[in-house]
């Protein structure tokens, strides 16, 4: 909380949205309450409802927000606006950092989440995934109005299946070349828990997004989709990679 009360920004509208938390989190909300929009405290559908009820009950025009485990670096705020002021798009994508007692355990780059688009052709972006770091990325509420909310179906990768969903309707993020955001690793987040969560709702992502390719996009996408499942991809790229 404190990482973005401190940014020091004149126009924020800052709303906490907790799920009834029983570990001391309320007290600490009740300590900043004079300095919040909004907050509240009980049951609710989860992490993705709480998310758009947020977005919902929010008025600003710009759209950030931080899980209970991440916070904005300083300046964070700043930047953004300024990105947004030069940029006609409608949603723009900073740099994270990871730390925590699992950050060693990432394969992106090293210690940074650098935000990059997708490459290759769209089919290649639902098969591998392409995710951003979430942390450190903000919209315009024009984004969420025309490609619409985070999708409740899913727990793990809603983020990314929003971000793909944006990308494929045309809509892509500017970067912003800058650390904006720390993302926490730590052994009880959702990513260190069972893989097999995570791979079933990449199959229900793929089979929705797949429905927004052409015709002869969603014919790559079958024919690759039979190699990445038979592993060959694997092969290949991994024959090509000179490391290997």
């Amino acid at each position: 909380m404190l990482s973005v009360l401190d940014q020091g920004y004149p126009n924020l509208e800052y709303i906490v949205l907790d799920g009834g938390s029983t570990d001391g989190s309320v007290d600490l909300i009740k300590r900043y309450a004079h300095r919040l929009s909004h907050w509240s405290s009980g049951p609710d559908g989860g992490q993705v409802e709480a998310i758009n009820n947020g977005i919902d009950e929010s008025t600003g025009l710009v759209i950030g927000y931080l899980n209970s485990d991440d916070y904005y670096l300083p300046g964070a705020l700043e930047r953004a606006a300024v990105t947004f002021e030069a940029s006609d798009k409608l949603w723009a994508v900073g740099a994270s950092v990871f730390t925590g007692e699992r950050s060693a355990e990432v394969g992106y780059t090293k210690s940074r989440w650098v935000p990059s688009l997708p490459a290759g052709p769209r089919s290649h972006w639902l098969l591998y995934q392409w995710s951003f770091p979430q942390p450190s990325s903000f919209w315009r509420r024009e984004l969420f109005e025309r490609a619409g909310p985070f999708d409740t179906d899913f727990r793990y990768c809603f983020d990314t299946e929003h971000a793909l969903r944006c990308l494929l309707e045309g809509f892509e993020p500017e970067m912003i070349e800058a650390d904006l955001a720390a993302r926490f690793l730590h052994l009880d987040t959702k990513s260190a828990g069972d893989t097999a969560d995570w791979e079933r709702e990449r199959k229900l992502m793929q089979q929705k997004l797949r429905q927004r390719l052409t015709p002869l996009e969603r014919a790559r996408y079958a024919s690759e989709l039979v190699l990445e499942r038979s592993g060959i991809y694997k092969l290949l790229n991994r024959s090509a990679d000179p490391a290997s």
